[in-house]
């Protein structure tokens, strides 16, 4: 073991990936992406430096105010299994926590699910569609 490797030093980061990847069997690449989604969530808390543990998701409150602040449903759905992927590994779990989020998870994807039955373009599928004219044009 080179003295790099032995000096470095693990960040809450690098424990809650690495009980991602024991507990849940993930890939690292999925681990990647809760992390990075933890982080902006995190971020939109309002709290400022590094991630010192995860205690913070303990309040549901400022966590779903900073989740709700996503506009896109997929967004916000996205953050919040990440939430619940990272409180599902704590050694202690907090089950009344993980249920309150699991139940608007479930709400959102009711949503989510209603949208696709609709069958209509989001908004920003509107902004993106290229006519028929356009394609043709652009593939030119």
């Amino acid at each position: 073991m080179s003295e790099t490797e032995e000096k470095k030093i693990e960040t809450p980061e690098d424990k809650l990936c690495k009980l991602m990847l024991d507990k849940r069997g993930i890939r690292e690449s999925s681990c990647r992406t809760y992390i990075s989604a933890l982080k902006k969530v995190y971020v939109a808390t309002g709290a400022d430096g590094k991630i010192e543990n995860w205690k913070w998701l303990k309040d549901y409150s400022k966590v779903m105010e900073a989740i709700n602040k996503q506009e896109k449903l997929t967004s916000k759905k996205n953050k919040l299994t990440a939430v619940l992927v990272a409180l599902s590994v704590q050694k202690k779990k907090d089950s009344d926590l993980i249920d309150r989020y699991q139940k608007k998870l479930a709400k959102w994807n009711d949503q989510y699910m209603d949208e696709l039955e609709k069958q209509k373009k989001t908004q920003t599928q509107r902004d993106n569609w290229l006519s028929y004219k356009e394609l043709v044009k652009s593939s030119n």
